[in-house]
């Protein structure tokens, strides 16, 4: 195992941030989730804000894609310039669209203009300014 004297960890909880990064760094867990083609199995994603820059950063659930998306996300409304659920082979991880559609409506109600996707292509950021702007790119 690490050692435990060199690789200090401590477990947080995600909805409940250090105090010291609660005005800076807003997480959110993307709730209803389970992993794709494991039905039944929960997925834990997350969503990050940052106010002072206005940015969202999203985990696997969303994509942006710069370029044509790869032939397994290739299915209707994932294009090119758009911002995306993850929807692989025409799969969800979505067991509960009731909690899930909470969750995507708390990350759209948040006052962003830059969007980073963390497993996207490298570059795959909507910057602030962009047309459309990010938000637009995510309702459409």
């Amino acid at each position: 195992g690490l050692d435990k004297d060199t690789y200090k960890n401590e477990f947080l909880d995600v909805e409940k941030p250090p105090a010291f990064l609660q005005p800076h760094l807003h997480i959110y867990p993307m709730q209803g989730l389970e992993q794709p083609f494991q039905h039944g199995t929960v997925r834990y994603e997350f969503f990050f804000f940052h106010p002072s820059t206005k940015t969202l950063l999203a985990d696997d659930i969303v994509f942006y894609f710069t370029c044509a998306p790869p032939a397994g996300m290739a299915v209707p409304g994932v294009a090119k310039g758009k911002i995306v659920f993850w929807n692989a082979g025409g799969s969800s991880m979505f067991a509960d669209k009731t909690k899930g559609a909470e969750s995507a409506k708390r990350m759209l109600g948040l006052d962003f203009d830059r969007f980073l996707s963390a497993r996207s292509e490298l570059g795959s950021q909507v910057a602030p300014g962009a047309t459309p702007p990010a938000k637009e790119l995510m309702k459409a």
